[in-house]
C-alpha cells in the first residue's frame, strides 16, 4: 500500500467498510463518537504510519526540536483550515455518499496534521502555512507516525530540519547550529 494509491482490491474492501460505518452512523445503533473512533482507528490502521501526517512545522516547534526538546512538540489536527479529526470523519460519514476517491482524497487531506509545541497548540491559534515551515512531501518517510507521536531521527529529520531551517533563517540563527551535528 501506498499512501495515494491503494491496490483495486484495498479500495473495494475500504469503500465496503465506509459503506458499513455510514450505515451504522445511520441507524442510530451506536452513538457517533464510537462510529467516528471506529472509522479512524481502521483508517489509522491501513494508512499504518502515514496516518497524522505532519505537511508543517512552526518555527518555534523547528527550534524545540533542534534544542533537543522533542517531548514539546505535538501534532495538531483542524490546523490551516483543516478539519479535526472528529468533525472530518461525521462530515464525510454524514454528506452525500461519494465514491472511493472522492471519500479517499477528503479523507486522507484532513488527515494532515501540523507540528506545533505544546504550548501554541494548547492557545487554539490558528496559523496559516505562508506562517509555517513545510515540510517533505511523502514518499520521503520523515516525521512518521510513531505512536501517537512521530519520529525524530538525528540523521534524517533533525538533519534535514537544520539545513532547511539555516536555509531559511540563515547559519546564524537563534539555534545552534551545533545541536545536530
Amino acid at each position: 500500500m501506498t499512501l495515494t494509491s491503494p491496490t483495486q482490491i484495498e479500495k473495494e474492501k475500504l469503500h465496503i467498510f465506509y459503506k458499513a460505518a455510514r450505515a451504522l452512523l445511520e441507524s442510530g445503533v451506536v452513538p457517533p463518537w464510537a462510529v467516528q473512533r471506529g472509522f479512524d482507528e481502521t483508517m489509522g490502521g491501513f494508512l499504518d504510519t502515514h496516518t497524522w501526517r505532519p505537511t508543517h512545522i512552526s518555527w518555534a516547534a523547528a527550534e524545540e526540536l533542534l534544542s533537543g526538546e522533542h517531548k514539546n512538540v505535538q501534532r495538531a489536527h483542524g490546523i490551516c483550515g483543516r478539519l479535526n479529526r472528529y468533525e472530518r470523519t461525521l462530515q464525510l460519514l454524514t454528506s452525500e455518499e461519494k465514491s472511493f476517491d472522492e471519500w479517499w482524497s477528503f479523507y486522507t487531506e484532513h488527515d494532515t496534521t501540523v507540528l506545533l509545541t505544546k504550548r501554541e497548540h494548547s492557545t487554539g491559534q490558528q496559523f496559516e502555512f505562508d506562517q509555517l515551515i513545510p515540510l517533505p512531501e511523502q514518499p520521503c518517510d520523515m516525521f512518521l507516525r510513531a505512536g501517537y507521536s512521530f519520529k525524530v531521527r538525528k540523521k534524517v529529520e533533525l538533519a534535514w530540519l537544520r539545513a532547511e531551517y539555516d536555509r531559511l533563517k540563515g547559519p546564524r540563527s537563534a539555534v545552534d547550529s551545533a545541536t545536530v551535528s
